[in-house]
């Protein structure tokens, strides 16, 4: 049974939280998490699970994470 692609975003989305980011970085709040999967999947090639990281900076860039949350910014 192959997923949607909804459906496989979805998945990874619940085992990404599922992790213990949040507990050992305080700094990103489950939602915050989320909203940056959110983010990567926008323009993530869903076969290689793959984004160019161009286009999240400017996206991030353009939403002001850039100056809100630097840590992520310059992460990335």
């Amino acid at each position: 049974m192959t997923l949607s692609r909804k459906e496989q975003q979805d998945k990874d989305l619940k085992a990404v939280l599922s992790k213990d980011i949040g507990a050992k970085n305080p700094v990103f709040s489950l939602d915050f998490i989320a909203d940056l999967h959110s983010m990567f999947s926008l323009y993530a090639d869903p076969r290689q699970r793959r984004a160019d990281i161009r286009d999240i900076l400017m996206t991030a860039k353009t939403l002001g994470l850039d100056t809100k949350f630097e840590i992520v910014f310059r992460a990335l």
